[in-house]
């Protein structure tokens, strides 16, 4: 498992790079004003953008994978120490 840890800003987007499958991604984290929340954006590396979601917190007790449908690789968002962890 790798943490990342989430350091939001309000002047830019959330970044990383991340591994999904075997490929590399980059990871940006949104604040999105109209819904009032943040959202996962994942594109590739010609910058095609794979998936936009909404940021889904997991309890710490129970994994929910933003990427299920997409990847195979579980990228979680723990809100109890503010970080993103990806799992093979």
């Amino acid at each position: 498992m790798i943490a990342i840890k989430f350091t939001p800003s309000d002047s830019y987007p959330f970044s990383f790079f991340a591994d999904f499958d075997g490929r590399s991604y980059t990871v940006f984290i949104e604040w999105n004003l109209g819904a009032g929340r943040y959202y996962v954006r994942i594109v590739d590396n010609n910058g095609h953008r794979i998936m936009n979601k909404p940021l889904i917190e997991s309890p710490m007790n129970y994994d929910i994978s933003i990427t299920q449908g997409y990847f195979n690789t579980r990228l979680i968002y723990r809100a109890d120490y503010n970080r993103f962890e990806i799992a093979g």
